[in-house]
């Protein structure tokens, strides 16, 4: 999930929050400018270093690739349907399916994605119920 404000308070924020942080800084004679939120709502770090590159850039970190075991779509998906099996009989198992999940392709665009494997074993460890995924 992409931790930034939702987009019709994302002006505000930057104004509320953003601006007056960087003016406090700049105020007290900082040369580099550097703000770092991180909370379950919001995460950010932006450094602004006029002596650095004539050049800027910006990036996010993919936001779509899961990077905790058991909070992303996939587990997600696998906990609600294993909800839905308690207490069948018989072999119990589910089957994943999705072209579209960034879980199921084994893209790892980063070094602390976590794998398809490693959010089923994470499942089982959690939901012994089940016989297969």
């Amino acid at each position: 999930m992409l931790l930034l404000p939702p987009r019709k308070t994302l002006q505000a924020f930057v104004q509320q929050t953003i601006v007056p942080q960087l003016r406090e800084q700049i105020d007290a004679g900082n040369t580099v400018l550097h703000i770092a939120i991180d909370d379950d709502d919001l995460r950010l770090d932006i450094t602004i270093n006029p002596a650095g590159s004539p050049y800027s850039s910006g990036s996010f970190a993919a936001y779509d690739v899961p990077k905790i075991k058991d909070r992303n779509p996939l587990y997600n998906a696998l906990k609600a349907k294993a909800d839905q099996l308690r207490g069948a009989e018989g072999l119990t198992g589910i089957i994943v399916g999705d072209g579209d999940c960034v879980a199921l392709s084994d893209r790892s665009v980063n070094w602390d994605a976590v794998s398809t494997r490693q959010i089923v074993v994470e499942f089982f460890r959690q939901f012994s119920s089940l016989d297969f995924v």
